[in-house]
């Protein structure tokens, strides 16, 4: 009988993310999908869990034998999703190797910036350890199928003994108006129609501006 591991430091988090991705790529896509650099980095927002690259941004400094850099994609799963148990874990996983698949057999497999997850990405997923449900972002849902499951308790993975605490910047914007007469700016974070009491001319739209607050 294996032993449940126990992971309790950042280096026993990747090494356990690596693993995950070995096997899932033997299991769920016979060693089909190229090498990926696994990273855990922070989250963008408050629903985010992982991201996949849709290009290989990695590569190695040595050349192959052509005189090229070898490439990875990168997929990554969120510090603060470390929460998650290891079966969760796993699912996040799956979920952005799903998208290592679409971009390495260029299927375009979501649109709006990655947002919305189309039919390309529910067959895909489905094909490989997940089940899919309808969302506003479209099949973006997904959960571990049976055999998915199954395979997860069969390779006992362990948890982890450690978590990221959930912070967000928040993100506010402002219009810059100008008068110009004068050149007097205002802003405001609204729409708004003010007249410049010394030119008598109305301030005229300049730009929207994001702030972090």
């Amino acid at each position: 009988m294996r032993i449940k591991l126990e992971y309790s430091s950042i280096q026993d988090a990747q090494k356990l993310l690596e693993k995950m991705f070995d096997d899932f790529n033997k299991k769920f896509y016979e060693g089909k999908l190229m090498p990926a650099m696994i990273t855990i980095m922070k989250s963008r927002h408050s629903k985010e869990l992982g991201w996949a690259s849709p290009t290989r941004i990695w590569y190695q400094k040595e050349l192959d034998s052509k005189g090229n850099p070898i490439r990875f994609y990168e997929i990554n799963i969120c510090a603060d999703a470390l929460y998650l148990t290891s079966a969760d874990i796993a699912e996040v996983m799956l979920h952005e190797m799903a998208h290592v698949y679409g971009a390495q057999y260029n299927i375009k497999e979501t649109s709006r910036s990655g947002c919305y997850h189309n039919k390309k990405f529910k067959v895909i997923a489905e094909q490989h350890g997940l089940d899919c449900s309808k969302t506003n972002n479209g099949f973006n849902n997904t959960s571990l199928n049976d055999v998915a499951k199954d395979f997860i308790k069969q390779m006992n993975y362990g948890e982890l003994k450690l978590a990221r605490d959930r912070y967000y910047t928040k993100k506010s914007s402002y219009i810059r108006y100008v008068c110009p007469s004068c050149g007097s700016i205002i802003r405001s974070t609204k729409p708004v129609h003010v007249l410049c009491i010394d030119c008598n001319v109305r301030f005229q739209y300049s730009e929207t501006r994001s702030k972090q607050g």
